[in-house]
């Protein structure tokens, strides 16, 4: 008896356990509430830093198979609409993009609340690091996505990545380490004892 049960479950189709309500993020640094009622699946996807939402997506679950149109809303700078976007669903915690009519930024979707940062850090810095007098070292840019970051140095292409989260900075591939940012965006404090200037 067990056995048929067993059975019986393994062809039954994932729609009827999945229940994905709840806050996820992309790989691509995209923070999303989803909710889901039945086999319709709704979401927005927030942008960051102002934490607006900027695409609404709307589909349905047939099987393990997430089939859906998004639309940008007013505050995203582009504005297309009617879009498709086909997913996978592997588990309750995290679904793998399978299908697109555009590019659609994100493949893999994980379930967790989303941190975004506060500051668009995006541009170019000067370093200062006083016990090595290095001042207003020019070259220094960072390339913000959502909560993730690239900070990179021109003059021999090093580079470290991070995340940013409130007003926090915690990066890793040079020393490793964490950085303040300051009330207004235009400073980041190193916990190396250098600090970084927006140009």
């Amino acid at each position: 008896m067990k056995k048929v049960i067993f059975s019986i479950l393994m062809i039954l189709p994932l729609s009827i356990f999945a229940q994905l309500t709840g806050y996820w993020q992309t790989d691509a640094g995209g923070c999303y509430q989803i909710r889901q009622d039945g086999n319709e699946i709704w979401w927005i996807a927030e942008s960051a830093p102002n934490k607006r939402a900027s695409i609404v997506f709307h589909g349905i679950v047939v099987g393990n198979t997430l089939n859906g149109q998004w639309c940008d809303m007013p505050s995203h700078d582009r504005q297309n609409c009617g879009q498709g976007l086909s997913l996978r669903i592997e588990n309750n915690d995290r679904m793998v993009k399978i299908g697109e009519t555009i590019p659609y930024s994100g493949s893999i979707w994980s379930r967790g609340s989303c941190s975004t940062c506060e500051f668009n850090l995006t541009g170019n810095w000067q370093s200062t690091h006083p016990s090595l007098n290095r001042y207003n070292v020019s070259g220094y840019s960072i390339t913000q996505n959502g909560n993730q970051l690239t900070l990179k140095y021109s003059d021999d292409g090093s580079q470290a990545t991070g995340t940013c989260e409130n007003n926090t900075i915690t990066y890793r591939g040079w020393d490793n380490g964490t950085g303040k940012i300051s009330n207004s965006g235009s400073r980041i404090d190193f916990s190396n004892g250098s600090y970084w200037i927006k140009m």
